[in-house]
């Protein structure tokens, strides 16, 4: 198949792939990296100048074999990426558990005390006696105490509701979380003013803000690295169309030794 290099810059980023026979394949590299870990930055741009390179030389090579030569031609051009490839793969990884840990510590209920113990079996209780899941959304979103969102959480209670509605729910829990598991109220003393010039307490709308923002940049990162895992499988379908083999074939070349 005689192929043809693309590269075209979006404004949201950069398209580099190839096309041939009326068909195309193409990997996205988006330009917006602020949400990933300055590691991945560093590794996908490497893998985004070895996929510039593949394609370059795939569209190099079909001028110069027979179109029904060129797949077979480029396979030891698999190696241009193949180191990029791998440590793409390593650090996107390793960065995703690290995510997927804080996500799970912040997620974790302990376990249940004298204290706490009637405190989250009564939450349930409540939640259980609601007449829809309209009222349970209401009483996890707006009434709750993290107590009792812990008593909640501890018996899974929300994962039957909507997919969007639990996650709002999940969102308020790790918010609750955070602000209890770091100390933020302590960061956020209520300000003076002319009201209380000698003010005591906590700023609640700055420890809820703060709660919110961390959260909100979770969420980001999350959605920023299963981007990269998306990026990597782009990058096998492009090697297998280039290469005009399967894509267990093209992955077996990407993560070959050596």
């Amino acid at each position: 198949m005689k192929l043809t290099a693309i590269s075209q810059d979006t404004g949201r980023g950069v398209r580099i792939g190839l096309s041939g026979n009326d068909k195309s394949q193409s990997t996205f590299w988006p330009s917006n990296d602020a949400d990933l870990p300055p590691a991945v930055v560093t590794a996908r741009k490497r893998l985004m100048a070895g996929t510039a390179l593949f394609t370059g030389s795939a569209e190099q090579k079909s001028g110069i074999f027979l179109a029904e030569q060129v797949g077979t031609a480029l396979r030891s051009d698999v190696a241009i990426l193949r180191s990029d490839y791998q440590n793409y793969v390593s650090i996107v990884g390793s960065a995703t558990v690290d995510q997927r840990r804080v996500c799970t510590q912040l997620m974790s209920v302990p376990p249940a005390t004298a204290t706490t113990a009637p405190i989250r079996a009564r939450a349930v209780s409540l939640y259980d006696a609601c007449q829809n899941d309209a009222a349970r959304v209401e009483f996890a979103m707006q009434r709750a105490s993290f107590l009792q969102l812990q008593g909640l959480a501890e018996v899974d209670a929300w994962s039957g509701l909507d997919e969007p509605v639990r996650k709002a729910i999940e969102d308020r829990f790790t918010i609750l979380s955070y602000i209890q598991k770091y100390g933020v109220e302590s960061k956020f003393p209520m300000p003076a003013g002319p009201d209380f010039p000698i003010p005591s307490g906590v700023d609640k709308d700055a420890v809820q803000a703060e709660g919110k923002r961390m959260v909100g940049a979770m969420r980001r990162v999350e959605s920023a690295l299963e981007g990269c895992s998306l990026l990597a499988r782009d990058v096998i379908v492009m090697v297998a169309f280039a290469l005009e083999t399967s894509v267990n074939e093209a992955f077996a070349l990407l993560t070959a030794n050596g």
